[in-house]
Parts: C-alpha cells; sequence; structure tokens
C-alpha cells in the first residue's frame, strides 16, 4: 500500500488532496439519474439506489485501475508516467505483450 502514500504526490497532502476534488466533481455528471427520476416506479429509491451505486461503482474502479497502473509502471518512476504519450498501452504491452 506503499503507493497510496500522499507523501509521493506531488505537493503533498495538498497534491493528493486536488486529485480527490478533480475525481469528485469529474462523477457529478451522475445527477442525470434525478432528471430521469419522473420515468421510475418509485423515484426516491430508484434515485437514492442509482447514485449510491453508481458513486461506489466508479470510485472502486478508478482505485482498481489507478492502483494497477501505478504498480505496472513503478511507483518510483511515476514522473515519466505523465510524459508518456500512452502509458496505458505501454503498461498493458509490458505486461502481455
Amino acid at each position: 500500500m506503499a503507493v497510496y502514500n500522499p507523501h509521493l504526490a506531488s505537493g503533498g497532502y495538498g497534491g493528493f488532496a486536488i486529485g480527490l476534488l478533480v475525481a469528485a466533481f469529474g462523477m457529478s455528471g451522475s445527477t442525470a439519474t434525478v432528471y430521469l427520476g419522473r420515468e421510475s416506479r418509485a423515484p426516491h429509491k430508484t434515485i437514492r439506489r442509482a447514485l449510491i451505486w453508481s458513486t461506489i461503482l466508479v470510485v472502486a474502479l478508478f482505485v482498481l485501475v489507478s492502483y494497477a497502473f501505478t504498480v505496472g509502471w513503478g511507483y518510483t518512476k511515476m514522473g515519466s508516467f505523465a510524459s508518456a504519450a500512452i502509458p496505458g498501452l505501454t503498461v498493458v504491452q509490458h505486461y502481455f505483450g
């Protein structure tokens, strides 16, 4: 779990917090369920359930993919990750050929 050490983020805890805020604002599109609530049978239940589950699933996927890329690239070499043209493809080619 050394990968998720906030001291490794540029800017320390401040950089880590900014990253969390960007991720949270990136999920603001999930509020579309509110506009579609009129079409459901039980809007209070359905909207709440949809928002909770979509948030849980997206956060879990984000953490899993971030962890996989960080471990796959190497957390000591993350400076070169940002400058790579297609870092995801590079990691996949390295491990899967």
